[in-house]
């Protein structure tokens, strides 16, 4: 099971919060699956490689104050926590089902206003399976899709080699999903699947920008916008077909 389940916070009273967030909605997530499971709040505290989840960045209308954000107590903000694995994602609607009443970025403390992971509640809320990703892509009557949009909502880098690396090149997109999708599905694919999309792929065009997330003791660039892939002609349906 997949879920992509969305957080609506209101502060309890006006706060002023560091841009980048990451690591206290980090912790903050983990703190309420250590208190529903504490063994895999240190399973996922653990993982390094392929966390079968990911945390946005909190969202909303911020008033940037230097470094920092002001948030007010009558402007709701949200964010999302997803799951690529079927016992996490239980976890997350059982969250869903029973949310706390609070939950605390940093020194500031937030009312959950409402929980969702339903489509039709929030744009970035939603629940889906493998087995249904996989039949939509691979159902015979599926139209050809040779080109793909993908957006990058939370600030992105790839290292390769030793590098750091800010542009979507498909070799670092395709082959990071790829990853993934082996990693937690009971489906995999093909291993020629991943060599049409690194070779037979290109990125056809983009709006993209960088953005610097500032940790305290150390500093990261990433890019942010929607990048266009497309499968260059002739490429085989296998590939074009839903695939991308």
């Amino acid at each position: 099971m997949l879920v992509s389940l969305v957080f609506a916070l209101r502060p309890v009273a006006e706060c002023n919060l560091p841009m980048t967030l990451g690591q206290a909605i980090h912790a903050s997530f983990l703190q309420m699956v250590r208190q529903l499971d504490a063994h895999m709040a240190r399973q996922l505290h653990g993982e390094e490689r392929h966390r079968p989840f990911t945390t946005s960045p909190l969202q909303g209308p911020f008033t940037v104050q230097g470094q920092r954000l002001l948030l007010r107590r009558d402007k709701d903000y949200w964010l999302r926590v997803t799951s690529l694995e079927t016992g996490l994602s239980t976890l997350l609607l059982a969250i869903e089902a029973q949310p706390p009443p609070t939950v605390r970025l940093r020194e500031s403390e937030f009312a959950v206003v409402a929980v969702s992971s339903h489509a039709g509640d929030h744009a970035w809320a939603r629940r889906s399976s493998y087995e249904s990703l996989y039949a939509l892509a691979y159902q015979a009557e599926a139209p050809a899709q040779p080109r793909v949009s993908l957006t990058f909502a939370s600030p992105t880098a790839f290292r390769s080699q030793g590098r750091t690396l800010l542009l979507p090149s498909p070799r670092l997109v395709f082959s990071s999903l790829w990853e993934c999708w082996q990693r937690f599905s009971p489906m995999p694919l093909e291993t020629a699947w991943l060599a049409s999309m690194t070779a037979d792929v290109d990125v056809s065009r983009y709006t993209l920008r960088t953005r610097m997330l500032d940790f305290g003791s150390y500093r990261q660039v990433g890019f942010v916008g929607e990048c266009e892939f497309m499968a260059r002609p002739g490429v085989s349906d296998h590939v074009v077909r839903g695939r991308l």
